[in-house]
């Protein structure tokens, strides 16, 4: 398909790509609130125009599935497949739990998933190399567009909130039922996620232009690894560094730039955070001024714990916050013949009211529990598969064509740190066993890398 001809096609594709990025963060129900003030119409829309793409672009991929099946599973990608039985079978572990609804309210993350994999799928069918890189480019720019903007948002709405001195305590002050524009603020684990991220892509940016000499970008990656460590989510700080240890191991030749980038992103905003931690008196001024200057509303005992503990939260506080509590729980609720599951989001209806009123949530915060929970002991070997040749894609750009060794282009290097990235965050986050923002750059990453279908022909190459 010529890119000249079909420029429609194109721009369609960049526009439902924006539209699912919009929807998140928002259910079907809403839409039944249009008419209702401008911020409910405005959440009515982001939810209802990804909907009517998404039936339409599955009404595109079937036609092309009857004319040219043979052709589709050629181009692959591999793990779009995948992630589809995935999500088909989550849709069989609803319509197989009786206590649960097949309702949109419940399906319709699966239908996005689908969604942005089947957009995938048929850019690979209709255009070339050079287009498909072009789209796959625009797509990842749309999302970390996306990311920014929520970043300015919330920054805004946390500031009026906190202070710039709450960012020093922010994961002791921010309450996760604060809305924005009648939508609940994302949580400070998913506030990090988003700077971490953003900062990767700086980060992928520095290395491939070979920027380290430029002052504005050490100094902008300094401030948000600085902020990122500031937030003290420990799924965020451990993503992020465990990219940058990956990066300096593999990727970076001069020594230089590798204790540059160790110290501009891990040892100065640690220092920094000792710092300002160790000062007792300054801590202790931070918090009363945040308490009073913002009218924060606090109970006595959450008073008490907030003032008489320290920040360094990430040092301090050696539990798993309740992720091996909720692992037990979902294998000990999940009823053994559940071939497929209980469906999406299946996680919350086996820990709902289980275990609210120890404060641990009600989401598996694993991947693989997710995926276990929701689509059943296939889902779960389907998502140990998508890790794996996962792995395998990275060892073949790493090691075989050696990407690291500049020979690759912007998106290329900075889809494998996505990838990284997110294996590591769903070992302890949902991530990307469902439709969400780490699914979305997720998968996007993979197909921008997995143009030929290395799987096999990696194997190939060892006979």
């Amino acid at each position: 398909m010529s890119f000249k001809k079909n420029k429609i096609f194109f721009y369609a594709f960049l526009l439902n790509w924006a539209l699912l990025l919009g929807s998140i963060n928002t259910t079907p129900s809403e839409i039944f609130y249009f008419g209702q003030g401008l911020d409910k119409s405005i959440n009515a829309l982001r939810i209802l125009f990804p909907l009517i793409s998404s039936f339409i672009l599955m009404m595109i991929f079937i036609i092309n599935l009857k004319n040219n099946f043979l052709d589709l599973i050629e181009k692959k990608n591999l793990i779009n497949f995948l992630f589809i039985f995935y999500f088909i079978l989550q849709l069989l572990g609803l319509f197989t739990t009786p206590d649960r609804s097949f309702t949109l309210n419940n399906i319709y993350l699966v239908i996005f998933g689908i969604n942005s994999l089947i957009a995938l799928i048929l850019i690979n069918n209709f255009y070339q190399k050079k287009n498909y890189y072009k789209l796959n480019y625009f797509l990842t720019c749309i999302s970390l567009l996306f990311i920014f903007a929520i970043i300015i948002v919330v920054t805004i709405a946390m500031y009026k909130k906190v202070g710039i001195a709450g960012f020093v305590l922010l994961y002791n002050f921010i309450d996760p039922n604060d809305t924005l524009f009648n939508q609940v603020l994302p949580r400070v684990t998913g506030y990090a996620r988003m700077l971490a991220v953003l900062n990767v892509a700086i980060i992928a940016y520095v290395i491939n232009k070979k920027l380290f000499k430029n002052k504005l970008y050490i100094i902008l990656i300094f401030l948000l690894s600085t902020l990122i460590f500031f937030v003290q989510s420990r799924g965020a700080v451990l993503c992020f560094y465990s990219l940058i240890i990956i990066i300096t191991i593999f990727q970076i030749k001069s020594f230089l730039d590798k204790l540059k980038l160790i110290i501009i992103t891990i040892l100065l905003p640690v220092c920094l955070h000792l710092i300002i931690s160790n000062d007792r008196d300054l801590h202790i001024e931070l918090k009363e001024k945040i308490l009073i200057e913002k009218k924060i509303k606090i109970n006595n005992d959450m008073l008490k714990n907030i003032m008489e503990t320290r920040s360094f939260r990430i040092v301090n506080n050696r539990t798993s916050s309740g992720r091996i509590q909720l692992w037990k729980t979902i294998i000990e609720k999940y009823e053994k013949n559940k071939i497929f599951g209980y469906g999406p989001q299946a996680d919350r209806y086996l820990l709902l009211n289980k275990l609210s009123g120890l404060g641990y949530g009600n989401n598996a915060s694993s991947a693989f529990f997710y995926s276990f929970s929701s689509a059943g002991y296939f889902g779960f070997v389907i998502i140990i598969l998508i890790n794996i040749f996962s792995c395998i894609l990275l060892y073949n750009k790493i090691f075989v064509e050696k990407i690291f060794n500049g020979k690759g282009k912007f998106l290329e290097i900075l889809s494998l740190y996505f990838i990284v990235f997110f294996l590591i965050r769903s070992l302890f986050e949902n991530s990307i066993s469902y439709f969400g923002i780490d699914f979305l750059l997720f998968i996007a990453a993979i197909n921008a890398l997995n143009w030929k279908n290395i799987y096999f022909n990696l194997f190939l190459k060892f006979k």
